[in-house]
């Protein structure tokens, strides 16, 4: 017999977009690099999230993706 377990991926999903994605970043990586404070804020808080999401640090090369 094979028991399976579903799990919501879906809400999990969801609840990790409410979280601010600068302090995911400073949990899981530290510090910010200094040179994020010179951008946009909106643009700073994607490139956390994305940096977030990828499980990578963020670099400068970023920027030119």
């Amino acid at each position: 017999m094979v028991i399976t377990l579903e799990l919501p991926i879906g809400a999990r999903r969801a609840a990790s977009l409410t979280v601010d994605p600068v302090l995911a970043y400073e949990i899981r990586f530290g510090a910010l690099p200094p040179w994020l404070e010179d951008l946009d804020t909106g643009l700073a808080r994607h490139l956390t999230r994305r940096a977030v999401a990828r499980g990578i640090p963020l670099a400068e090369a970023d920027l030119l993706e």
